[in-house]
């Protein structure tokens, strides 16, 4: 088990430091509290399983006996709370020569932000993911993809052909999710909710979302997509595809956070080196139920 020793940090042992830096910086406010619905959780994991509806009534000639159909479980998507933890161990003489303990090692607080860090970091995999295949969801394929199974024959929940984000890219999206179908290919009311995206894209979302004409364009044309989003557009660090954009829409249960265990934290002390030991742990997990909650678009 490493320890933080006196030689770790041997100018903490000698007065005339100035400043310490490099373990506070300022963070963003909670990013991943936009990107999905969060539920919290007492159990080691919870499941949320579809249930297909019946489908439409066909026409019936006179004195005809009606058509019966069925009710039936769809797929089930489980959520599984992962545990993460971090923790470091001080020795006894560095903590007791160190003259600026508090500035090189803000002990809880130092803690605080790689744990929230890491929860954004995990938060924003399954969206870095949405388009690879390798990683699947409930009903066996990514989560944004033009081939969701269904009784009706594959769905979509992607931009076919992808593009980059744009006024006319986003108004395709907006009718394919006026367009969305449940399993029987019955049409649902689905409704955007808000936008998503990496930094790159902050000035485009502010331009075509932002103006009150049609942007880029010499036409005395109104915006068409302004105020389409009522929770608004969100910029997220963490995404790693400089153009894939998402758009979650107000289909439940869609993207679905599921929290076990807040950030805790602890400390306590080796009676044999008396050094002092503190950790973090917490338990959670980031997913998707409905894929109907989510489009994407992978970029050009």
């Amino acid at each position: 088990m490493p320890t933080i020793l006196t030689t770790n940090t041997p100018k903490a042992m000698w007065p005339g430091i100035l400043e310490w830096w490099g373990t506070s910086y300022n963070d963003w406010e909670k990013e991943f509290v936009h990107l999905y619905e969060i539920v919290t959780s007492t159990k080691n994991y919870e499941e949320d399983v579809q249930v297909i509806g019946l489908g439409l009534a066909p026409e019936l000639s006179e004195n005809d006996p009606v058509a019966y159909d069925t009710v039936m479980q769809g797929y089930t998507t489980r959520y599984t709370p992962k545990l993460y933890g971090i923790a470091f161990s001080i020795s006894k003489i560095a903590q007791e020569d160190n003259l600026y303990m508090e500035q090189v090692l803000p002990k809880t607080r130092n803690l605080a932000r790689t744990m929230n860090k890491t929860r954004e970091y995990i938060a924003a995999l399954p969206y870095n993911r949405a388009f690879d295949g390798t990683y699947t969801f409930g009903d066996g394929v990514a989560l944004c993809v033009t081939t969701h199974p269904t009784m009706s024959g594959n769905m979509s929940n992607a931009l076919n052909p992808a593009a980059d984000f744009s006024q006319a890219a986003l108004e395709d999206v907006l009718i394919q999710i006026a367009n969305m179908q449940d399993d029987r290919g019955i049409k649902i009311h689905a409704k955007p909710l808000s936008l998503h995206g990496p930094a790159e894209l902050l000035y485009e979302f502010q331009r075509v979302l932002n103006s009150d004409l049609q942007s880029n364009t010499a036409e005395n044309a109104i915006n068409v997509v302004k105020g389409t989003f009522p929770r608004g557009y969100f910029i997220n660090h963490e995404f790693t595809d400089t153009d894939a954009w998402f758009i979650r829409t107000d289909v439940t249960p869609g993207m679905k956070a599921v929290n076990r265990q807040d950030p805790e934290f602890d400390d306590a002390g080796d009676f044999e080196t008396g050094a002092r030991k503190y950790k973090a742990t917490m338990r959670n997990c980031f997913g998707c139920s409905d894929w109907r909650g989510i489009v994407g678009s992978q970029g050009a």
